[in-house]
């Protein structure tokens, strides 16, 4: 319990004063697995990459709407006259204001497929986080079992260590006292100097485990972040990560559901939406083939002073049908026909 509102505590400072501060309250304490996890899910590079282009496709897919509803604008015109050739009735100055609806009536089904373009873009952004979160999952729980073996390496190469040394001090006394030749003793000495190299591998592998871990849960800081020194580029250090516990681990179920398994992949989600972005893509380009129906209307003032006080209204219906665009409609077409065959 007391580790958990440590870690909340952690987490609080981050959000004030910024991640060096968090990284030494994290080193105060070994990390469980589910300490882990948290830090990861908030600190992740990765995964805020990741909801942020969720994020963006969901705000794109309300954007995606807008052709449904009227579009509305104001203007303020001032227009100055002047030249010998004017009439010297004609006013010099002129003011208008107005306001301006306009409703697009039909634009060649262009506008369902926006929308279902973008919906098939946010399915697109969903999958790629489903994606993150499953490597997340999986370099988290190898970095953090990587982390463990490493630190219980450690321990015991230093308990080898210790007992080769014993071992060495034991046979040069039975030397020293005749009992023991001197292959004995070179042979002990040998064994010391490889122990001691092993246990500066462990150590140098404990480094890079722990700068793994870091770097899954998003600790790694630039060297001096807490101080005035100014970190190099690429200049960064690894925190003195340790862990307790080992990886939560559940049984699989014994037959599981493969096909329904499958439908619910990442790969395959993301496969389906590209299909859908692809014939909506086929929509769009048919669109220009198609006549588009708008009308619109104006109301305003107009006059020679400001603020101007003659009415003035305007209505139109404007019906647009395409005879020849150089083939670009036809080749877009194709082209999206062709693309959703790939896809």
């Amino acid at each position: 319990m007391f580790m958990r509102i440590h870690l909340l505590f952690s987490v609080a400072v981050l959000l004030l004063v910024g991640p060096a501060p968090l990284i030494d309250s994290v080193l105060a304490a070994p990390l469980t697995f589910d300490e882990a996890v948290s830090l990861a899910v908030q600190h992740s590079a990765t995964l805020r990459n990741a909801r942020a282009s969720v994020a963006a496709a969901e705000q794109r897919g309300n954007a995606a709407y807008s052709g449904f509803f009227p579009q509305v604008s104001g203007d303020v015109t001032y227009v100055d006259r002047s030249g010998s050739s004017l009439p010297t009735i004609t006013s010099t100055t002129a003011y208008s204001t107005s306001i301006t609806v306009t409703q697009n009536v039909f634009a060649g089904y262009q506008d369902q497929a926006k929308i279902e373009q973008a919906a098939a873009g946010v399915d697109l952004a969903q999958a790629a986080l489903a994606s993150a979160k499953a490597q997340l999952s999986r370099d988290l729980k190898s970095a953090f079992a990587g982390l463990v073996y490493a630190q219980d390496n450690v321990v015991l190469i230093d308990d080898i260590l210790r007992r080769l040394e014993e071992n060495l001090r034991l046979v040069e006394l039975r030397f020293e006292g005749g009992r023991e030749n001197k292959g004995s003793v070179l042979l002990s000495q040998a064994s010391v100097a490889q122990g001691r190299f092993e246990r500066l591998q462990a150590k140098q592998a404990l480094t890079s485990a722990q700068a793994e871990l870091a770097t899954v849960v998003g600790l790694t800081a630039p060297i001096g972040a807490a101080t005035a020194e100014k970190p190099a580029a690429g200049d960064y250090s690894v925190p003195d990560l340790r862990t307790v516990g080992n990886v939560s681990l559940a049984a699989p179920p014994a037959s599981p559901d493969f096909a329904a398994i499958l439908r619910t992949t990442p790969d395959r989600r993301d496969a389906l939406a590209r299909e859908r972005s692809a014939g909506a893509d086929i929509r769009l380009a048919r669109a220009g083939l198609y006549p588009s129906v708008t009308v619109s209307g104006s109301v305003g003032r107009d006059g020679s002073a400001w603020f101007p006080n003659e009415d003035s209204r305007v209505f139109s219906a404007n019906v647009s049908i395409p005879l020849y665009s150089g083939g670009r409609d036809y080749y877009s077409e194709r082209g999206a026909l062709s693309a959703l065959e790939a896809t």
